[in-house]
């Protein structure tokens, strides 16, 4: 939902959002939507930096 509104409004910040990538990468036509390669490594960008944060939050809280 909050992609969707994101995207609507400011359609050059709403296009990095995952599932925005994800519709580009897929050769979805929609206008203001990045080529399909840019799509994939926007979602690659997002799995590496979400997987960091996972990594950082889990050795900070000890969860062994």
């Amino acid at each position: 939902m909050i992609n969707g509104l994101l995207f609507g409004l400011a359609p050059s910040v709403g296009r990095f959002m995952p599932t925005t990538a994800a519709d580009a990468l897929m050769g979805l036509k929609t206008t203001h939507l990045l080529p399909p390669a840019a799509g994939g490594a926007v979602l690659v960008g997002w799995t590496v930096v979400l997987g960091l944060a996972g990594i950082a939050l889990t050795l900070r809280r000890d969860v062994a």
